[in-house]
């Protein structure tokens, strides 16, 4: 029986010897009239038998489910032993922030570290911003997040980690969650290391009326998207009623988060997201730990999921679409589709990773950065995530040459989680910026640099900020 602030837990201990805890609630019901506020933290002294997943926070599913609620916020965690003081590795699931949950094996469990997840609010109901509600805050499944990890310093010694070794890391919306809480001022020593997988920082996001006063721009150099009228707008589509805070409170939350298009964007608010990560990197306003960030050489395989057509991304570079593309002639030789996709992938997440980790040169903290272009049945490149695939399943997976890359992979990561940096066959990002790329024997190399370069110049564009800030 483990104390912890949630309450005395008893857990399931697994053949292997893991020991699991699973649907220890860290923050109270985020329903009625909390519902869009940030989370508050649960305290209880009762006995909790912590053996079964608590439900996923609201989204939509192809199938019907059982197991979804607007009162989600739960997490998971998984030990060797609740004796010593291990490394502790937290996992933030992606899924374009509309969909996921914590609720997965936890296949880094048995390398001797302890391992978490955790369930955050998701969709409109974990971002929003509306003209009739007061509150500044407007990020509460980013809020979530930082409960959880606060819920971590606090607890995880119980289990046998070190709270002073915890290193965060995501893929995809996981990745950009990364990416937020290395950007957020309020995330000061509740991670020590992170690891952003295929995220994105440099996106253009809506800004609420709190947002500060800034001439950053949309993504088409237009004004950037205000995010109370998103949220007039997707009220508007599941109800006629007068849209107040009642009324608000008041809507069906699987209709609201069913209602939304693509990818739910994170929010400019001026308190839980300041201003956009990649601006917060680039004028050194990160937190200074150890950083890796990268992806996949055909990231725009996600492109369909995204919400934005090949059509609004044309028109996101206006007159330079062309110039660009020349730099893609390849792919678009196949399908203009595919030169599309390519271009798309690589402008919302490698040029992220590029950007910011160039940046923690800015705080003189060590980053590295990688690009995963290994071999993938039918698919021009390396698909938006399969980096997570690897990592989960490399020691399982039949074909013998991407078995030994996933597991060049998981040593790296591990190495990081225990040791602050990656094995000693990668070094930190240098002058020329190489990437280290994991293919069938891995190497230390230039990546994308014309393509990149450009796309650099249309980020410093549309936010307004000098090339000139990467090097002061």
């Amino acid at each position: 029986m483990l104390v912890t602030t949630s309450g005395l837990l008893s857990g399931t201990q697994a053949p292997g010897g893991i020991v699991s805890f699973k649907g220890i609630r860290y923050a109270q019901p985020p329903t009625g009239q909390h519902r869009w506020q940030p989370p508050r933290a649960f305290r209880s002294k009762r006995q909790l038998t912590a053996t079964d997943y608590g439900d996923r926070c609201l989204q939509s599913t192809r199938q019907p489910a059982t197991d979804l609620s607007e009162d989600c916020l739960f997490l998971n965690v998984w030990t060797p032993s609740i004796s010593g003081q291990r490394p502790v590795m937290v996992s933030i699931h992606g899924g374009g922030f509309r969909a996921g949950s914590g609720n997965a094996r936890a296949h880094l469990a048995g390398e001797d570290i302890v391992y978490v997840t955790m369930n955050y609010r998701l969709g409109p109901l974990g971002f929003f911003a509306h003209q009739a509600l007061r509150q500044q805050d407007a990020n509460f499944g980013l809020l979530d997040i930082q409960l959880a990890l606060q819920w971590i310093q606090d607890n995880i010694a119980a289990f046998g980690g070190d709270p002073n070794k915890v290193t965060i890391f995501g893929i995809s919306a996981g990745g950009m969650a990364v990416n937020l809480l290395m950007a957020s001022p309020d995330t000061k020593n509740l991670f020590h290391g992170a690891i952003s997988q295929s995220g994105y920082a440099t996106w253009a996001l809506p800004r609420s009326r709190h947002a500060p006063p800034a001439s950053v721009r949309g993504m088409s150099q237009e004004p950037a998207q205000r995010a109370e009228t998103l949220s007039r707008v997707l009220v508007s589509s599941i109800s006629e009623e007068r849209q107040t805070p009642r009324t608000l409170r008041r809507l069906d939350g699987q209709s609201l988060v069913a209602a939304l298009q693509g990818f739910q964007l994170p929010i400019v608010d001026g308190q839980s997201i300041p201003e956009e990560p990649g601006i917060r990197f680039v004028r050194g306003q990160q937190q200074p730990v150890p950083y890796i960030s990268g992806g996949n050489s055909f990231e725009g395989s996600v492109m369909p999921a995204s919400g934005i057509s090949p059509e609004d991304y044309q028109r996101y570079w206006g007159s330079a679409f062309r110039e660009v593309a020349e730099h893609y002639q390849n792919d678009f030789e196949v399908n203009a589709t595919q030169g599309i996709r390519r271009m798309f992938g690589d402008h919302r997440y490698l040029l992220s990773a590029r950007v910011l980790t160039e940046a923690m040169a800015m705080i003189h903290t060590p980053a590295w950065r990688y690009y995963i272009d290994h071999a993938d049945e039918d698919q021009p490149g390396t698909r938006h995530g399969t980096d997570g695939f690897y990592l989960a399943s490399g020691p399982l997976l039949p074909d013998e040459t991407t078995r030994a890359m996933a597991m060049r992979l998981r040593t790296h990561w591990l190495s990081f989680v225990r040791t602050g940096a990656p094995g000693p066959t990668w070094p930190a990002l240098d002058q020329q910026g190489h990437w280290y790329v994991f293919d069938d024997t891995d190497r230390y190399a230039p990546v994308l640099e014309d393509k990149l370069n450009m796309m650099i110049e249309h980020f410093y564009d549309r936010t307004r900020l000098s090339p000139m800030s990467l090097t002061q």
